[in-house]
């Protein structure tokens, strides 16, 4: 069987003035975390965990903490604990917040960042695929800037389709990536 992987590494790392309760509570259950003088590194060895299982008493104590501070996960995951009501606080409950919201909820977060930071404009994400065998689908990367006014992502692939067509190769030469 073979095990497909997105690891990756976010840049600059997150300052710890410049981020919630609730958005730290978050990316660190979703991305790998290691806390130094200059803030969050945040990264995925494997893949991002895009469903964190997450105790609710703690989330709940994340979520009060950050009200006021604008950002787009505070209503869903309002909603969400209005949803479940209290359930314990040592529950270890899944939640899907990417349900509602544009983006990943993770570049969400990234993005509302920069957005109030004064001293983060943006954050450089790059990412591999890869697999423990060698499957055509299984390898490439991807890149992507997350900034105030836009996310912006691209492939290896799309890279790859880009210099093909414009080294302008005849269209009977063209291969599928």
């Amino acid at each position: 069987m073979a095990d497909y992987h997105s690891p990756l590494v976010i840049q600059p790392d997150i300052p710890l003035g410049g981020v919630t309760a609730l958005e730290l509570f978050l990316l660190t259950h979703m991305l790998q975390s290691e806390v130094n003088d200059d803030g969050v590194y945040l990264f995925a060895e494997l893949s991002v965990e895009e469903m964190p299982a997450v105790k609710a008493g703690e989330l709940r104590r994340a979520y009060s903490e950050s009200a006021g501070v604008e950002s787009r996960v505070l209503v869903p995951v309002g909603q969400w604990l209005d949803e479940v009501g209290y359930c314990g606080d040592d529950d270890g409950t899944h939640f899907d917040l990417d349900a509602h919201l544009e983006y990943s909820a993770w570049i969400v977060m990234l993005q509302d960042i920069t957005r109030r930071s004064q001293t983060v404009a943006y954050f450089t994400v790059s990412g591999a695929y890869t697999c423990t065998k060698m499957r055509s689908d299984g390898f490439g990367g991807w890149a992507a800037l997350i900034y105030p006014e836009d996310v912006r992502m691209q492939s290896t692939n799309d890279l790859l389709d880009t210099f093909i067509n414009e080294a302008k190769f005849p269209p009977e030469t063209w291969k599928d990536l």
